[in-house]
């Protein structure tokens, strides 16, 4: 879904300056076919390691149940063939998306209600007429370095930086138009630097 006003650029600029969680214990969810279909998804955990093996003609399904204000983030580990892993909302809505064509391994969501969610895992047809079964996994992690949302929004719609580290404010603004003060024009090149504004559109 394409968003445009303040909004979204500071839910993408969070999500561009969130750092890599720090490694936390879980353990290995392997799939359990059948698990092609949100109905029959393997049940996992915040802090589990989805498992399982894909073809092009497979799809597996993960569910795992989520609060509202979480910070999820899903590393998947990186894999010699085309996989691609999307997280869906309660009403099956796609969050966000990992395409293998653009080398996205990681994906960053701030979790906007509570439910059950669903991580799916499908391979891209790389390699037409030749269809084995290869392995993936992906973590399923939290993200606490990640800022406040509405705490950063918030200080660029009403003009008001004072309520957030000045050394991040200054960072911005300089990456920007360096007039002093934050405004959009400052997260458009910040997310511009960052590559996660393209062609005047953003996620």
């Amino acid at each position: 879904m394409t968003s445009h006003g303040p909004i979204a650029f500071g839910t993408a600029l969070l999500l561009a300056l969130a750092a890599p969680a720090a490694a936390q214990e879980g353990h290995v969810t392997p799939e359990a076919e059948p698990n092609d279909a949100a109905e029959t998804a393997t049940l996992a955990h915040l802090g589990d390691t989805i498992s399982g093996t894909i073809n092009p003609a497979d799809i597996d399904y993960f569910a795992v149940e989520l609060k509202a204000g979480e910070q999820l983030e899903l590393i998947a580990a990186q894999v010699p063939f085309c996989r691609d892993f999307a997280l869906l909302d309660p009403a099956g809505t796609r969050l966000a998306f990992g395409d293998c064509i653009e080398g996205i391994d990681t994906l960053r969501v701030t979790i906007p209600v509570a439910g059950r969610y669903l991580i799916r895992v499908t391979q891209f047809d790389d390699a037409p007429g030749e269809h084995p079964l290869r392995p993936y996994s992906v973590r399923i992690g939290t993200n606490p370095t990640a800022l406040d949302v509405a705490r950063v929004v918030n200080a660029v719609l009403a003009g008001d930086p004072t309520t957030l580290d000045p050394a991040l404010v200054q960072r911005l603004d300089a990456q920007g138009n360096a007039n002093g003060v934050l405004d959009v024009g400052d997260l458009r090149a910040y997310l511009r630097t960052e590559g996660v504004l393209r062609g005047g559109r953003w996620n």
